[in-house]
């Protein structure tokens, strides 16, 4: 039932997001459930932590397209518009991934003075699966970095044939959005998914960010 009602909860948050709300406000929802979900699991230090570190990457990601920090000139081509607009995801993407690969030292060095708590801090089952969902959005990124240079070579000092080659190289470009979407629901269901206490336990894959330190639950 738990999982009927996430993926239920998940749809119908990704098409507010897709269809009825802006960027702003959707990227305000997202932060909403977010903190929602770790004010709920408080006493869980563990996802106290991942919650904060979601909800900080979506609030940076507001204030840096609200404010247009790192901005283009408004006559300059295309391409550098969208290689703002796609380092930027790239970097907070990126980001976020090592924040979340390196969570569990972050979290013993906020909770360095009680030792009672850092006994609990470990890799969770919700660390891994949001790695490999932050993993896919980087591949996504990347691969849009990549074909948008590839597509407008000719604005990269590139002359002959070769400028022109790439240019009808259009499939990441236009289904960026939809790309991405798909993603964000990911994360959006294993955000949610943190209600099930399986998600909360301790992970059994092996990563040098884990720790041998046993877990209590709340």
């Amino acid at each position: 039932m738990k999982v009927i009602a996430i993926l239920l909860t998940a749809t119908l948050i990704m098409y507010l997001t897709t269809n009825v709300l802006d960027a702003v406000k959707a990227e305000i929802l997202y932060v909403s459930v977010i903190a929602f979900i770790g004010a709920w699991y408080r006493d869980n230090i563990n996802i106290a932590h991942i919650c904060a570190l979601l909800a900080a990457q979506h609030i940076v990601s507001i204030v840096i397209f609200h404010f247009n920090f790192f901005p283009v000139a408004s006559d300059a081509p295309a391409v550098w518009h969208n290689t703002r607009a796609f380092a930027i995801h790239f970097f907070l993407d990126l980001t976020l991934f090592f924040a979340i690969g390196l969570r569990p030292a972050i979290s013993r060095w906020i909770k360095r003075h009680q030792d009672d708590v850092k006994q609990t801090i470990c890799m969770t089952n919700a660390d891994i699966t949001l790695l490999s969902i932050f993993g896919l959005f980087i591949l996504a990124d990347s691969l849009a970095l990549v074909e948008n240079f590839l597509r407008n070579l000719r604005y990269l000092g590139v002359t002959g044939p070769l400028s022109t080659l790439f240019q009808g190289w259009t499939g990441i470009y236009y289904n960026y959005v939809l790309i991405k979407s798909f993603i964000l629901g990911l994360e959006m269901i294993a955000i949610l998914s943190i209600v099930k206490p399986s998600v909360r336990k301790k992970s059994k894959v092996k990563l040098p960010f884990n720790d041998a330190a046993p877990q209590h639950h709340p």
